[in-house]
């Protein structure tokens, strides 16, 4: 069985503490690394699927309206937004992603997504 890695952003402590139990839970996937807050790129190591929250706190959004969270997306290909922000909010912000589960999320609705980014990037 393939390992692939993933990063988390995510900055509410039980959101990022459900998403690692769920990353636990699904075979072959592997935390590489976990940030409350957007880093540099070139800081973390190069990893087959983040999970990025859409962050809400003041200085976090900042960064996303400054392109931030952009540029940080362009050093990786499979981006799964984890966000409580509707799908259309998602689009309107421009982040490439390949999937987007929005908060509350179930387990099953994590496997569909990191089983449909795993398939569709050829990486499963």
């Amino acid at each position: 069985m393939n390992v692939h890695t993933c990063g988390i952003i995510e900055d509410e402590d039980l959101a990022q503490q459900l998403l690692i139990k769920y990353i636990n839970r699904y075979a072959g996937l592997e935390i590489a690394w976990s940030s409350e807050t957007v880093v540099n790129p070139k800081s973390v190591a190069q990893v087959d699927i983040v999970f990025l929250d859409l962050l809400d706190n003041s200085s976090n959004a900042l960064g996303l309206m400054s392109g931030g969270v952009k540029e940080f997306a362009l050093h990786f290909p499979n981006i799964i937004i984890t966000t409580a922000y509707p799908v259309e909010y998602v689009k309107s912000v421009g982040i490439r992603h390949t999937q987007v589960l929005i908060k509350p999320y179930t387990y099953l609705a994590f496997e569909r997504a990191v089983t449909a980014t795993l398939s569709r990037c050829k990486i499963a």
